[in-house]
């Protein structure tokens, strides 16, 4: 079934690794990601490979999420529940003043 991104949106991917460093190992799920920034209201994945997950110590998992943010906003950061900090995706789209293409 097809699922159009809604206007003023875009829509792009985010690959990642997960390393679990605690003995009791990490767990995952797509609400245990955030992506926020300016000119837009914290969201999770609109599409989430693989379902929730669990990590045991010392290994890890690779994962690609797809998100979707309004055209206009900025300085995009992903969060995992838990964190200490979130993380610049300094490759998705960003407002790039008048050259109105994200290289995408």
């Amino acid at each position: 079934m097809p699922d159009p991104v809604p206007d003023g949106y875009e829509r792009f991917g985010v690959s990642l690794t997960l390393r679990a460093a605690a003995a009791d190992g990490l767990a995952y799920s797509a609400d245990s990601f955030i992506l926020t920034g300016e000119s837009m209201e914290p969201t999770g994945p609109v599409r989430f490979g693989g379902g929730p997950g669990e990590i045991p110590d010392g290994m890890q998992a690779s994962l690609t999420l797809i998100f979707q943010a309004p055209e206009d906003a900025t300085s995009l950061r992903l969060s995992f529940r838990g964190a200490s900090q979130a993380v610049l995706l300094e490759d998705a789209p960003q407002d790039e003043g008048d050259e109105g293409d994200h290289g995408h």
